[in-house]
């Protein structure tokens, strides 16, 4: 609930605000981290795009605790969503 300073200076905000830590494999991140950000009031700290070291990828992102949340629910949904059907999301 409360980040220390490395992911706080990495989203840059203050030690202790809230983070929405979100990382997935390339197409489904993209979709997801989209709908993250339209179901909550959050906006982005920091980004990986793909292609990263690591083929993934991932976002910062920042708001109240309680849109945080919203924002990891509406994420993990859309992973869910592009994982259980990919072909259409080509």
């Amino acid at each position: 609930a409360a980040p220390g300073s490395y992911l706080s200076g990495e989203a840059n905000v203050q030690p202790g605000q809230a983070i929405a830590y979100l990382a997935a494999p390339p197409l489904e991140g993209v979709y997801a981290v989209e709908r993250a950000l339209k179901s909550a009031d959050v906006s982005v700290g920091a980004i990986t795009k793909p292609p990263s070291e690591t083929n993934y990828m991932g976002a910062l992102l920042v708001g109240t605790q309680s849109a945080c949340r919203a924002a990891c629910r509406a994420f993990e949904e859309g992973v869910y969503a592009v994982a259980t059907a990919p072909t259409a999301f080509q």
